[in-house]
């Protein structure tokens, strides 16, 4: 979107914006992008359950509140559905490889899925080339495809799926007061959305234990959820080179997601 920069200017041009908001933007966020002074990528993610409320949510809470003039161009406009999970448990079967959303290759924390996808397909092909030469397209000559994306960003996606997850059930009000008490400060969601995961010092623990003394229920949910995150990104590090060993890992892997969505019914606890 462009217009006038006489008329308004793009609000902070160096910093991009992301607003959580349960109300606004159920189980997504708001997105505000600054290209230059005058020019921004604005819009809005949300659960599939409002898809037929979409226009509605944007109109109100995203073009209404960032465009206050009447004298504007829409260079771009769209919209679609993403995957926002983590990867399928297996992206692999006799004779075939899935590559991004088919197998949902997308960052579960903000939906971008353009980087994983190349990867992904780099692998394939490695994998691809190799199944060629030996004229085998089993699922155990392909199972090494699984083993580079689940030992990689997918172990990244699996802990940042309890992430979203996790704000997903918090209110405005939990997400606000964490926020502002650096309970989770803004380097670290960098953090966790790069990598996957968290490491704090003791020291750090001790700081946030200190800051979020006023609500120890949301604190312990929130050192619950990073506790979960590690232990699932480690099982993802661990995932089997062979398919015989695949239900095992698996079962692992579903008594976590028990565990963690336990958890979400009853928060505190």
């Amino acid at each position: 979107m462009k217009f006038n920069p006489q008329d308004q200017q793009v609000n902070d041009p160096d910093y991009i914006t992301i607003i959580l908001d349960q109300e606004k933007a159920p189980g997504g966020y708001i997105w505000y992008f600054p290209k230059n002074e005058s020019s921004l990528n604005i819009g809005l993610g949300m659960y599939m359950d409002y898809k037929g409320q979409v226009k509605e949510y944007y109109q109100k809470n995203v073009f209404n509140e960032f465009i206050q003039i009447p004298d504007y161009e829409i260079i771009s406009s769209g919209g679609g559905v993403a995957p926002i999970r983590r990867p399928l448990w297996s992206c692999a079967d006799n004779g075939i490889m899935f590559v991004g959303d088919s197998a949902c290759h997308v960052n579960p924390l903000h939906g971008g899925g353009i980087d994983p996808s190349m990867r992904a397909g780099y692998h394939a092909a490695l994998v691809a080339s190799e199944a060629i030469e030996n004229s085998n397209y089993s699922i155990k000559m392909l199972w090494d495809y699984n083993h580079r994306i689940m030992t990689s960003f997918g172990a990244e996606f699996a802990s940042l799926d309890l992430l979203r997850m996790g704000l997903q059930s918090f209110s405005n009000e939990e997400l606000n007061f964490g926020l502002e008490s650096d309970l989770l400060s803004g380097q670290e969601i960098l953090e966790i959305a790069s990598s996957g995961g968290l490491n704090l010092s003791l020291s750090d623990m001790f700081s946030k234990a200190i800051k979020g003394i006023s609500r120890p229920n949301f604190l312990l949910d929130l050192n619950y959820l990073r506790i979960r995150m590690r232990e699932i990104f480690n099982l993802y590090k661990k995932f089997p080179r062979d398919i015989d060993n695949f239900r095992i890992w698996q079962e692992r892997v579903i008594q976590v997601h028990d565990k963690f969505k336990k958890m979400l019914i009853n928060p505190g606890k």
